[in-house]
């Protein structure tokens, strides 16, 4: 069964969704923010950028020069270039998948985080 998006939801600021709505600009902030804003894992991601992650099984490790065996439980590694260039837009998707009568979909009160303003958005290909 193929799912659509029905609408979008975005929120934010008072002054982000009225120029949003009235004059259609599009506020982003760089990957760079995402990466290294710390609001409770609300907007930042510390996986955002990368390129790489690497998940390892139990193992051992010699370090050059020591004469020694390390024993280790598990690596996990992330692979990202120093500075990565590009800008994010964040919206709510609804879509048929996850709510496929209207009527069932509850707003997650933690969204109200994001700002004291949304808009809905219904018209996706004007919007796109």
């Amino acid at each position: 069964m193929e799912h659509t998006i029905k609408l979008f939801l975005k929120l934010g600021s008072e002054k982000n969704i009225f120029d949003l709505f009235e004059n259609g600009t599009i506020y982003m902030n760089t990957i760079e923010y995402f990466r290294k804003v710390e609001d409770e894992e609300l907007r930042g991601d510390r996986y955002e950028g990368v390129s790489r992650v690497i998940n390892s099984l139990p193992g051992t490790f010699k370090i050059p020069g020591i004469d020694r065996e390390f024993n280790y439980v598990k690596v996990h590694l992330r692979e990202s270039h120093k500075e990565v260039l590009g800008n994010i837009y964040s919206l709510y998707a609804i879509s048929s998948k996850g709510f496929p009568n209207p009527l069932d979909f509850e707003f997650d009160k933690r969204n109200l985080r994001f700002g004291t303003h949304g808009v809905m958005i219904k018209d996706l290909p004007l919007f796109f």
